[in-house]
């Protein structure tokens, strides 16, 4: 019997051994997101793409209008020296209508402010725009670390991209959102479609995917409902508008991190936009 109780407190402390040299601690929440602040403050470089959706209906002026919009961006994102690269579509559909809108745009600092290239109808321009982390539309470390009171770590884990990672469920305020996605906001509101929205009123549910290995951020998906429905009140109070919004959906996935190669302004870009 002596011998038994022996080899089992032998057992035990091998155990407990191992799970001391392995460094084994239980996984929450709150590390998770401390992680993923990490190591976006430390990356490099990473590719990033993103999809909208909306999908809307009403009357203007008594006409009826049924809206669509998709927009597909692919953004490569150094973070030293800071450059961004952006290239994708902006797809409508309204009153039977369809139109489709390519996009391409260099973001990059020169002499301490952010300039802005963008392609318009083959012609290049350039001019000054957002601070750099709202050129991304993406959460940066200190935003990260901010959801944790907001969210919850999901028992499972989930594939994702051939990536086993970890869920983060919940929601997140609409002045957080507004902080990170400066830039596309600010092409909403001079559309008049976010025009004197109150982002700290609306909670956007969120669900952010971590791959389980190297705690990147791998996918993150917002329903943006609630925003564009606090948008139509706003219009539907100016009068001789109505309308809802029966979707509105943000995807972003982000891969290759640390892998991208340094991203150049084209000299073609920088003679052109000099002219225009």
């Amino acid at each position: 019997m002596l011998k038994q109780c022996k080899r089992g407190m032998g057992v035990v402390l091998a155990i407990l051994a191992v799970v001391q040299l392995t460094g084994c601690k239980e996984v929450t929440k709150l590390t998770l997101l401390k992680k993923v602040a990490e190591q976006v403050s430390q990356g490099e470089s990473y590719a990033m793409n993103m999809k909208m959706s909306l999908e809307a209906g009403g009357s203007v002026s008594g006409i009826t209008v049924n809206i669509g919009m998709d927009m597909d961006l692919n953004m490569d994102i150094n973070q030293e020296p800071q450059v961004i690269h952006t290239k994708g579509t902006l797809s409508m559909n309204a009153l039977g209508q369809n139109q489709e809108i390519p996009l391409e745009m260099y973001s990059l600092e020169e002499n301490g402010k952010t300039m802005v290239y963008t392609d318009s109808n083959g012609t290049w321009t350039k001019e000054e725009g957002e601070e750099f982390g709202k050129m991304t539309g993406t959460l940066g470390a200190e935003q990260y670390l901010s959801m944790a009171e907001s969210v919850e770590l999901e028992k499972e884990t989930k594939d994702v991209a051939g990536q086993e990672c970890y869920i983060l469920t919940g929601s997140i305020k609409g002045d957080l959102l507004e902080s990170a996605m400066g830039t596309m906001i600010e092409t909403f509101e001079e559309s008049g479609l976010l025009e004197d929205l109150n982002f700290s009123k609306t909670q956007i549910p969120i669900q952010l995917y971590i791959e389980k290995k190297d705690f990147y951020p791998v996918r993150m998906t917002m329903d943006m409902k609630s925003i564009m429905e606090e948008a139509f009140e706003a219009a539907i109070a100016q009068g001789g508008v109505e309308f809802t919004c029966d979707t509105c959906t943000m995807e972003m996935e982000f891969s290759s991190f640390n892998q991208l190669e340094n991203i150049e302004l084209p000299e073609e870009v920088k003679v052109q936009s000099a002219t225009s």
